[in-house]
């Protein structure tokens, strides 16, 4: 044979190997059933499988051989385009969920996160006010926890809920993230403190300010120290 043709690219070979090497009696290609070694053995037949069906092979000469892995050639380029078009519709449907679900899935989560930035600058502004000022400057005190939200942004953001066999299963309609309140902890002694805790409306709105105080396991609720209209002015000013 030809040192051109027993170079030439084998597309059969690399296409569907395990199939080709049992019509050429190549069993090196049988290997191309185990799917860790596919690509390998592909890529070696792809390169190599002329030659070794050729040495392998009972031709009258090159011509019937020529003509024989044309047939092949055919017969994996149809055996891609069925496959192809059987991985497209089986996909399809599931892959067009996760991408819609993901999408949705990062708006929201998106909205949250901006939302608790825009909170945060605002519990800042009112931690200047007078009235929270006078509740701090009537203790000595150091901070237990920082400003933490209560939401459900982790168990949105869970990889559970976020996995390619979770958001492919259908469509999800996801609602806006709850914030329900914020809060800062403040430690006076080992059994004393109080929280500032920052109430959110469901338009992610601060809408009252409470001081809560602790002794032990006893907690006392106070009066709001800023209702939803005294935040809204402050916020103004």
């Amino acid at each position: 044979m030809e040192e051109t043709f027993k170079n030439r690219f084998n597309v059969a070979a690399f296409l569907m190997p395990q199939f080709w090497s049992i019509g050429n009696h190549v069993w090196i290609g049988l290997l191309a059933f185990i799917p860790i070694l596919y690509p390998f053995i592909a890529i070696y037949l792809g390169l190599y499988g002329s030659e070794l069906a050729y040495e392998r092979g009972s031709y009258y000469n090159e011509d019937g051989f020529y003509e024989y892995q044309r047939k092949w050639t055919i017969a994996s380029i149809v055996y891609a385009i069925v496959l192809v078009l059987i991985g497209y519709f089986a996909f399809r449907e599931p892959l067009g969920n996760y991408i819609a679900n993901k999408h949705n899935l990062n708006k929201v989560i998106s909205t949250g996160e901006k939302a608790e930035e825009r909170l945060t600058e605002e519990i800042n502004v009112l931690l200047e006010s007078k009235e929270i000022k006078q509740v701090l400057d009537a203790h000595e005190y150091t901070i237990e926890q920082e400003l933490t939200f209560n939401d459900d942004l982790d168990s949105l953001d869970n990889s559970n809920f976020s996995t390619y066999h979770y958001l492919s299963r259908g469509r999800i309609e996801y609602e806006n993230p709850r914030i329900s309140s914020a809060g800062i902890d403040y430690q006076v002694s080992n059994t004393e403190g109080f929280s500032l805790v920052f109430f959110v409306d469901d338009e992610y709105e601060l809408s009252k300010v409470r001081y809560v105080y602790r002794n032990g396991d006893t907690a006392y609720v106070t009066d709001p120290l800023l209702s939803k209209e005294q935040i809204q002015k402050l916020l103004k000013d």
